[in-house]
């Protein structure tokens, strides 16, 4: 990677705060995403590697987890490739989406900077998730400190007070996180009442010729 990429990589980790106040003279979306699109392939590439060495492993601490009984997904290294690479060009594209719905919802609460700092903000509060969010199990705790990045962004760009920055993005994910709960806990339920949801009895579908 290049030397500035990194310099800028640990800023945004280490020094969050003074980072973000530097921010203020960026103009643009050009520089972010570039560094979107690199760290993004970055993320891809390793964690296609991750999926490869360790999807035996997380089918089975799923199944641990949940208690279920679940048909083995299969799946060959072109499938995951091509997976992989969709989802990188998705995960561009939607960049742009993202950064709108965070530029909204960032007016609602009285912020007053145009679209292309709620980009930069979008971006670069993700780069936990670039770096580290591709390590099974791991990555899925990472995401806590893009929010973290997210709350101290929206204070410094912004200039919103620290406890509307934190309630305004908190609030919101809590629900999320509880409605989400509970469909899986649904889910695992009908899943546990019924464990031959997923065998095919192909004698009761199917007569042969005689």
């Amino acid at each position: 990677m290049d030397s500035n990429l990194i310099h800028k990589i640990k800023q945004v980790l280490v020094e969050p705060i003074n980072f973000f106040e530097s921010l203020k003279r960026e103009e643009g979306i050009k520089s972010a995403f570039i560094y979107l699109m690199i760290l993004s392939l970055f993320s891809t590439l390793l964690g296609l590697i991750g999926k490869q060495l360790f999807q035996n492993y997380s089918y089975y601490f799923m199944l641990k987890v949940f208690g279920l009984s679940l048909p083995k997904p299969q799946y060959t290294a072109s499938i995951l490739t091509l997976s992989a690479f969709f989802g990188y060009g998705v995960g561009l594209i939607s960049s742009f989406l993202m950064a709108g719905v965070l530029h909204v919802w960032i007016l609602i609460f009285g912020g007053k900077e145009n679209y292309s700092k709620a980009y930069q903000l979008y971006v670069y509060s993700k780069t936990p998730s670039f770096v580290a969010g591709w390590i099974p199990f791991f990555g899925y705790l990472v995401w806590l400190y893009d929010l973290v990045l997210l709350i101290i962004g929206t204070q410094k760009l912004y200039g919103i007070p620290k406890i509307r920055s934190i309630l305004m993005y908190v609030i919101p994910i809590l629900l999320i996180g509880l409605s989400f709960l509970g469909i899986i806990l649904f889910l695992t339920y009908v899943l546990k009442s019924n464990p031959d949801i997923f065998s095919l009895n192909l004698s009761q579908n199917f007569t042969l010729p005689q």
